[in-house]
């Protein structure tokens, strides 16, 4: 009897454990806009100085979203908030696109979690910009444990022709085809890029 209850007792206890961390599922990615053609950036890619950027992201759930760029030695935060389920948060907001502001390397950080992140919330507290070091330190406490998730599917997601004043259709066509991301607790979606 005492064996069963001791037994009982580690059952709930990894239960609890396993089961805190929720599972969530969220689609997020970036578009490139090139001339007249928008398609969707994968990580590791090669885009041109004159090349425009629009990030997205909808979640199944409720949580809280933070999108950080890495350039020149310095992370900046482009957007973040409580998103609720099939809410989008983008950036730039309403119908841009962002252009890249130097060549070089870029590093993008898509984060979704179902509680807020104090850690960077503090840290982008004073300045929406930071020595990035300070920001890779969270991103590697965040991600300790947890598996490397990137966006270098090989399937091309590309639009092409007049789509002026039809953000709202791009968007929503793009999240229809981006593959939605799974994971426990934190989602940290990474693209590493070149612009030429």
């Amino acid at each position: 009897m005492k064996n069963t209850k001791i037994i009982l007792l580690c059952f709930l206890f990894t239960a609890f454990a396993v089961f805190t961390q929720a599972v969530i599922k969220t689609k997020a990615g970036i578009i490139i806009s090139s001339s007249d053609k928008f398609q969707k950036l994968k990580s590791n890619s090669v885009v041109k100085s004159s090349d425009k950027f629009r990030i997205l992201l909808q979640p199944e759930s409720v949580g809280y979203a933070y999108f950080v760029m890495i350039e020149g030695g310095y992370a900046t935060l482009l957007n973040f908030g409580k998103v609720y389920k099939n809410q989008r948060m983008v950036y730039p907001a309403k119908t841009n696109f962002a252009p890249f502001a130097n060549k070089g390397k870029y590093r993008f950080y898509l984060i979704f979690s179902p509680n807020k992140l104090n850690k960077i919330d503090q840290l982008f507290a004073k300045s929406g910009r930071i020595v990035d070091s300070k920001f890779l330190k969270i991103i590697n406490e965040i991600s300790k444990g947890k598996p490397n998730i990137t966006d270098d599917n090989p399937d091309d997601i590309m639009i092409a022709g007049n789509t002026r004043g039809k953000q709202e259709e791009i968007d929503t066509d793009f999240l229809k085809k981006f593959k939605a991301f799974t994971n426990k607790g934190e989602m940290l979606l990474e693209y590493n890029i070149i612009v030429k």
